[in-house]
């Protein structure tokens, strides 16, 4: 049984992606909104359930599904009373599939990892494994956080491309999440380098798939690190559409371009559409543009991941300037100069 929703609702949360057209020149966008679809799905169960292949089934088509089992109501029951508990009653509906249970998932997951035994728990493991991290030198899990990063994203990238060229019954293969060794081996080293005092590697900013660190990687590399796209302008692209959430941290895409030389690889027009880009973006810094000015949080971390970047990343352009009780300005202070990239 098909049903049309009557309304309309558009969600966002935890909803982000790379899309891609053509010959994968310049028409990438990086994140976007779905509405919820207006199809729900209704199986009408009597005798038999939903089993576990049916289940993978309704997974995949991933839109809202309700199941109505008959079954629970026992004896005869008319076209009226079949009517009115479609459309009215509870007893013996559930919910089998909708698209928001994996978004709601990671909510309680991240609210779980807040909850005071969790961190206690953690915090005790970290002490219990601190001799072993700092027995190697934070070059060593320098090395290993970026081998791992790049194994994961790179594997969830070929993992999309298959599913998007999936065909039959057979099951769609699954994105590596959490429980993956690539993740453990990236969480490991992300905490080694945080006990050698670099902290920030395993926050989402700098883990996701569209974060610091495959950006950074993919323009270094001029070549898409968590993006199926052939280059790192293709990764740029996608950085100069973004939303003004993530302009904060331009300032450290330009500093890269510099370091890693990749305008060297741009055609005519590409360079003209990053010379505008840059532009902007010196203006915006210049006028104290606070959706354009970054935190130090990640400086430090990312000046050991990215030598070269280093002496432009300690030159602080685009960085706001540490504020202190004694001298609170109402707005931003900007240090460096735009000649530093």
């Amino acid at each position: 049984m098909v049903g049309h929703l009557g309304g309309r609702q558009i969600y966002t949360e935890g909803v982000t992606g790379t899309w891609i057209s053509g010959d994968f020149e310049e028409e990438v966008e990086d994140i976007y909104s779905l509405g919820w679809p207006l199809t729900l799905l209704v199986e009408v169960t009597v005798t038999h359930g939903i089993d576990d292949e049916k289940l993978r089934r309704i997974i995949d088509i991933n839109l809202p599904t309700l199941e109505i089992d008959l079954s629970r109501l026992g004896g005869r029951i008319t076209q009226n009373d079949l009517r009115d508990l479609v459309v009215n009653q509870t007893i013996g509906k559930r919910w089998v599939h909708h698209p928001i249970f994996p978004i709601k998932a990671r909510t309680l997951d991240a609210e779980l990892d807040k909850h005071p035994v969790t961190l206690g728990y953690h915090e005790r493991l970290i002490e219990l494994r601190r001799p072993r991290w700092l027995a190697k030198p934070v070059a060593y899990w320098v090395q290993r956080y970026r081998e791992a990063i790049t194994a994961f994203h790179d594997a969830n990238v070929l993992i999309r491309r298959t599913q998007r060229q999936h065909q039959g019954h057979s099951p769609k293969p699954r994105l590596l999440g959490t429980e993956c060794d690539a993740w453990k081996q990236l969480t490991e080293a992300a905490e080694a380098m945080a006990a050698h005092g670099m902290p920030g590697a395993a926050d989402p900013v700098m883990l996701d798939e569209s974060g610091l660190v495959a950006r950074l990687l993919s323009i270094q590399r001029n070549m898409g690190v968590g993006y199926d796209v052939r280059s790192g302008y293709q990764v740029l692209d996608a950085i100069m559409q973004s939303g003004n959430d993530n302009k904060r941290w331009d300032t450290l895409y330009a500093i890269a371009v510099k370091a890693y030389a990749l305008e060297a690889n741009f055609t005519a027009s590409q360079a003209r559409k990053y010379e505008d880009w840059r532009d902007t973006l010196i203006s915006k810094v210049a006028a104290n543009d606070q959706a354009y000015l970054r935190p130090s949080t990640y400086d430090a971390v990312l000046s050991v991941l990215f030598p070269e970047m280093a002496e432009r990343i300690k030159k602080g352009y685009g960085r706001l300037a540490p504020t202190s009780e004694e001298h609170q300005s109402p707005s931003p202070i900007v240090v460096g100069t735009s000649h530093h990239y």
